[in-house]
């Protein structure tokens, strides 16, 4: 587990491709921007089967990867710029356990969004 609230780039790009055995990824207190989609290499943790992280790490990290289950932290009613269901959508339709950690700032508006987009799943 890294509690860092930030990584330079070159720790997804380089550092995660360099460690294929990582199957457990926690990140809980990140809160830095995360990599766009397509920016995490896929050669990058290839045997991951869990992930705590943000919402927007999760979606650039777990698409083409059979990850379960995905855990994510909501600090804020800005949700990192992306929408519920874009999100659930990146995660995919194998996703058979989610954990949500919301803050206490996320506002009913945001609750009503992410439980709109997981009825859609």
């Amino acid at each position: 587990m890294l509690l860092a609230d930030t990584f330079l780039f070159a720790f997804f790009d380089q550092f995660l491709a360099a460690r294929s055995r990582i199957i457990h990824l926690a990140l809980p207190n990140f809160v830095g921007v995360p990599p766009g989609t397509g920016e995490v290499p896929s050669t990058a943790v290839p045997h991951l089967t869990m992930l705590d992280a943000s919402p927007g790490l999760a979606a650039a990290s777990v698409p083409s990867r059979l990850v379960r289950p995905v855990g994510f932290r909501l600090t804020s009613t800005l949700y990192d710029g992306l929408l519920p269901g874009a999100l659930f959508d990146a995660l995919g339709s194998g996703l058979e356990e989610l954990a949500l950690v919301l803050a206490p700032d996320v506002d009913v508006w945001m609750q009503g969004r992410l439980l709109s987009a997981l009825a859609e799943l």
